[in-house]
């Protein structure tokens, strides 16, 4: 494969060292050339196999690894299966023993619960026209709407139902608490209801219509509706007794602010009725004074 060229006057001896080089540079470089040739072959194939069809190249995929189930310890977690079955034991008794704590002082707060006379017991869920303070329920079930009504502030949309129900209830103390409840309940709307309720048909003994005047009180004595209140010192629907409470709360409301009734509300009074404030005004006024 190679040929060395002697040079002219070449020795014996540097003939024969040339020649053994020769033969040792061919066993050497011939075998290293065909390595490389092959190398390249299957290098060259994995490539076109690649290219003409990629799915007989899959990148090499991690296995799963299961995670490993831990416990608490005083030194962080612990894989479970790591512990010895003594410490195993003892994880299980700590366990069970702040299970144990926590249920002991449940056990604390029932026994005080009924020792101050409360009693657990399992009851059927609030019936939804009860809480709803539907009307209808005066047909048959007036006592149970009575109580839902007293013991509880109603929302200012149940306003037209508890007027509803101070008028039609048949019982006195369920359209006593009616009326009650419309003065907690507060607001414009609230207080119209119960001024008209002071113009229906209840009876002038009745302890509902007497609860009705005291609930009444206007913001102010400038709004419309405080001129409203003052027209009805005229009106042959109110008592006596009613007509001073009502100019009694005016009085008090201009004494308050330092206000009096807008000219046109009183002008448009009967002499009377213009005298009855002037003399709940002083009175008020002395009132305050002491």
């Amino acid at each position: 494969m190679f040929k060395l060229f002697a040079p002219k006057f070449e020795t014996k001896k540097s003939y024969a060292r040339r020649a053994a080089l020769a033969r040792a540079v061919r066993w050497v470089v011939g075998p290293t050339a065909l390595a490389a040739l092959l190398i390249w072959v299957v290098g060259f194939r994995a490539t076109a196999d690649a290219r003409v069809n990629p799915k007989t190249v899959r990148p090499a995929v991690a296995a799963p690894v299961a995670e490993p189930s831990y416990t608490a310890s005083a030194i962080g977690a612990v894989d479970v299966a790591s512990l010895s079955p003594a410490a195993r034991a003892a994880a299980k008794r700590a366990a069970d023993k702040e299970v144990a704590e926590k249920n002991q002082e449940a056990g604390k707060d029932k026994r005080a619960f009924a020792e101050g006379g409360w009693e657990l017991v399992k009851t059927a869920p609030p019936d939804a026209r009860v809480v709803g303070l539907d009307p209808a329920l005066l047909n048959g079930r007036e006592a149970e709407l009575r109580v839902q009504v007293s013991s509880t502030v109603a929302a200012p949309a149940q306003t037209g139902k508890l007027a509803e129900i101070a008028r039609r209830a048949s019982d006195e103390q369920t359209r006593t608490v009616a009326v009650e409840a419309l003065g907690r309940v507060g607001g414009s709307d609230a207080q119209h209801a119960l001024f008209e309720l002071l113009s229906a048909d209840l009876p002038a003994d009745d302890a509902a219509r007497r609860a009705i005047v005291p609930l009444l009180r206007p913001t102010d004595l400038n709004e419309p509706y405080a001129s409203e209140l003052a027209r009805t010192l005229d009106s042959s629907k109110v008592t006596p007794v009613e007509r001073k409470q009502l100019a009694f709360t005016l009085a008090l409301v201009g004494l308050r602010d330092g206000t009096e009734l807008p000219a046109p509300a009183l002008m448009g009074l009967t002499p009377s009725s213009r005298e009855l404030l002037a003399s709940m005004r002083a009175l008020a006024t002395t009132s305050h004074s002491r």
